[in-house]
């Protein structure tokens, strides 16, 4: 185990996603999840998760 070169995914569920990114839960569930360039679902979970560093490098795209 070398803990530099570990780097363990933070996994965000759909609140999380819309806190962080400002947004109403209902939103992001039935509009912004499926728009083009959005950072696709992690499939290991039953409920939808997303990576938070891929939903982080998303936002800051937008933002530019």
């Amino acid at each position: 185990f070398d803990d530099k070169t570990y780097q363990a995914t933070v996994v965000m569920t759909i609140e999380d996603v819309a806190d962080v990114l400002g947004y109403a839960v209902n939103y992001v569930r039935n509009e912004l999840q499926h728009q083009p360039g959005f950072p696709a679902k992690l499939d290991r979970f039953k409920q939808p998760r997303w990576s938070r560093q891929d939903v982080l490098a998303w936002a800051g795209v937008q933002s530019n």
